[in-house]
């Protein structure tokens, strides 16, 4: 996630899933068309919002890296990771000789 000020609020910031972002173009403020088709107008630069997200991603890979190596980086600062205890359940395959709406 990359945070980023509504353009024309600048107290009002929003966060948003960065590979959610399909193009960033200025014409002339900074318009963010996401995968979804929506736009967002922002206040940040078009560089400044690429410069987050390859930030992001550059973060992601040395944590991945580092995990592979046997590395523990410490986690960004107010990261929360969270674990749940739920046991997980195989569901296998049906049968399709013991399903009668199979062929």
């Amino acid at each position: 996630m990359i945070t980023l000020h509504h353009l024309g609020r600048p107290h009002k910031l929003f966060a948003l899933n960065r590979d959610l972002i399909m193009a960033v173009e200025a014409s002339p403020d900074t318009v963010i068309t996401l995968t979804t088709g929506d736009r967002l107008l922002v206040s940040e630069t078009p560089e400044a919002v690429v410069e987050l997200v390859r930030e992001g991603r550059v973060e992601v890979l040395t944590q991945a890296l580092a995990r592979r190596d046997g590395e523990h980086l410490p986690r960004p600062h107010g990261h929360v990771r969270h674990r749940s205890d739920a046991p997980l359940t195989v569901i296998s395959p049906i049968d399709s000789q013991r399903d009668n709406r199979c062929p």
